[in-house]
Formats: structure tokens, sequence, C-alpha cells
């Protein structure tokens, strides 16, 4: 066996193994699920999702199963895997999108109006996994998420949201909240999002270790609706 040696320039050699060859026909991971999807209808091998499912509970206030039992007007943060989109135009002329989205509990329509489409429909290509950002709407057709904000579920968790309304008005509100902080300190960022459309970033001291037993201990703060990553 090869043992770690001195090199001249300072620095350790050592062996390593050379990635053993594709086997005739195989296809990378993402290109098999995507074949598959397109040919069957649905994945066999795996899902799209399933590089995430550690991350996802950080990042989602709902599993999309849980949907149809939201009100109307409901805000969400979900996840899911982007199929059936088409372009549409409206009477104006602007471009707005309809596709599926699809966790590993249900499948929802969506869609994504002019705005939103313009600014982000950049990342609704099909297979995708994307975070959504979206308002429940039921009507005659059942219940459709109409999305806000949509991305790329990212790599690293980059910051904390706290919604905080009325509930957090009274001083022990606001302790209870800060007591939660303290107790998960650490480098994520932290925005606390107020009445108003304002958003106020906290001082770094106040700053998070990202885990789900945190955004469960904000949850019972300040609701589970109000708490996500991103």
């Amino acid at each position: 066996a090869a043992s770690p040696q001195l090199t001249l320039f300072g620095a350790e050699s050592v062996a390593v193994e050379d990635p053993a060859p594709a086997e005739p026909g195989e296809f990378p991971p993402a290109e098999r699920l995507r074949r598959e999807k397109e040919v069957l209808g649905f994945y066999v091998s795996g899902n799209p999702l399933a590089e995430y499912r550690e991350v996802l509970p950080l990042y989602i206030t709902h599993e999309l199963g849980q949907v149809a039992e939201l009100e109307d007007g409901a805000r969400v943060h979900v996840a899911g895997i982007v199929s059936a989109v088409k372009k549409h135009r409206n009477k104006k002329g602007e471009a707005w999108a309809s596709l599926v989205l699809e966790d590993f509990s249900a499948k929802v329509a969506a869609v994504v109006f002019p705005a939103v489409f313009r600014r982000q429909g950049a990342c609704l290509q099909a297979d995708g996994a994307v975070l959504a950002e979206a308002r429940v709407m039921r009507g005659e057709e059942g219940v459709k998420l109409a999305i806000e904000g949509v991305a790329a579920v990212p790599a690293a968790v980059n910051a904390l949201h706290v919604a905080v309304g009325e509930q957090l008005d009274a001083d022990a509100g606001r302790e209870r909240l800060l007591a939660v902080l303290a107790r998960h300190r650490g480098a994520v960022p932290v925005y606390l999002r107020l009445p108003g459309r304002r958003v106020l970033k906290l001082d770094p001291s106040w700053w998070v270790r990202a885990s789900v037993e945190l955004k469960q201990e904000l949850g019972e703060v300040c609701g589970p609706r109000n708490v996500w990553f991103a």
C-alpha cells in the first residue's frame, strides 16, 4: 500500500483511486431520472428531491400534501420538482406560466403571474428542484398555488426569516423570541419580517445555527408558518 511521503514542495503525496468508468449506456443520475420521467411519466430509480431530503424541513412550512387543507389566501413555503410547464400570455401580451409542483407527498398545480415570471421565470426548468413562496388559491378547479417567489434549492442555508406580527408586540413575546435565538447562536443571519413589508436584519450577535429544533422552537413563539430558512 502506498504511504504518505513528503514531496519537494512540502506537501503530502497520497495514493488515490481512479474513478471507475461508467458502464456502457449508463447515464449520470440526474440524466437518468429525466429520461425515466420523459419516457414513463414517472421516476423509477429515485427522486430528484432525494438529495435535499435532509435539508428540506429547514426551508419549507408545508409539504404539498398539506396544501389542500389550508384556507384560501394562506401563505406557504414549499419545495418541489417542476413539471408540465406551459407558457401563456394575458390580454396585455405579458407572459405568465402554469405548471405542476411535486414533492414526496403530492402534486399541486401552480401559476406564476407576469411580474414574478419576468423576474424569476428562468428558475422554472422542467425536472428542476425549487423552493417557492406561494399563496393558496381556492376555486372551481380546486386548489392551486400562486407562486410569488421561486429559486433553486440552495446548497447551503443562507438566512433565517421570521415573520413577526402582533403576537410579538408585548415585551414577553420579544423576550421569548430572543431567548430562542440565544440558545442557537451561530453564523446564519437572521431577518425579522415586520408588518408593512419592513425587514430588519439582526446584529450578528443574534445570528444562529440552522436546525430543525430551532425552527420548531421559533414556530411555537411566532407560528410555524412564520419561520423559514433560505
